[in-house]
């Protein structure tokens, strides 16, 4: 299980309220969704959201995964925004050389 994309998952199911929901959002199968999440838990030692047939809610300990979740998620893609931008921007030196009828005169006014 990849972190990143168990982290958007989990993130997209709280803010869904909804494994169906959240499965439609990322384009995959409910079960992978549910999955996932299970094996998140697996891997925290804790479970993240309590679960019944009509409804889901987001455990403490799960609203402080979510929180700070949220907040990596946030930074990892203004980071990648940052570093795109940089790559699309030139930079280095630049020489030009002009011909004489385009310098600055230099003499009396």
């Amino acid at each position: 299980m990849d972190k990143l994309d168990a982290m958007r998952m989990f993130v997209r199911v709280v803010e869904s309220g909804s494994f169906s929901q959240a499965a439609r959002d990322l384009n995959v199968s409910q079960p992978t969704v549910s999955k996932q999440l299970a094996a998140l838990e697996a891997r925290l030692g804790t479970q993240l959201v309590a679960r019944n047939s009509r409804a889901l809610a987001v455990t403490p300990a799960g609203q402080d995964y979510y929180e700070a979740t949220v907040r990596i998620l946030q930074d990892l893609d203004f980071v990648e925004e940052r570093v795109l931008e940089g790559q699309s921007v030139p930079s280095g030196l630049v020489r030009v050389t002009l011909s004489p009828a385009f310098r600055p005169y230099r003499g009396r006014h």
